[in-house]
């Protein structure tokens, strides 16, 4: 199963939209979500480092997968570090349980 990019990109303008009034909703669980800041662009050399972003998404999906099946890990490269993550069979507790460890390493 592929990421529905287009429909990701609503919520995000539509969850920045909401944030901007004050009406943030709640969160809802998901066996996706998206890291942020892995890496700055300005410094990506890839004459150097051919294999940055593939290297990074190893990277991402080996930590990932202490904490269960890891499906799709994207590597957003004109983004500001993104990394997207997606557990196999919907495991929603397995990426919480992720995310809850990764966020801000």
């Amino acid at each position: 199963m592929l990421f529905d990019f287009d429909y990701i990109l609503f919520l995000r303008i539509s969850l920045n939209f909401l944030a901007a009034n004050g009406n943030i909703p709640k969160v809802a669980k998901s066996s996706c979500f998206l890291l942020g800041n892995l890496f700055d662009p300005s410094q990506v050399n890839l004459s150097e480092e051919p294999e940055f972003y593939e290297d990074t998404r190893l990277d991402v999906k080996d930590e990932c997968s202490n904490y269960g099946e890891v499906e799709k890990i994207w590597v957003e490269e004109n983004s500001f570090g993104n990394v997207w993550v997606k557990f196999a069979n919907n495991n929603t507790t397995a990426a919480a349980k992720a995310l809850e460890k990764l966020n801000g390493r």
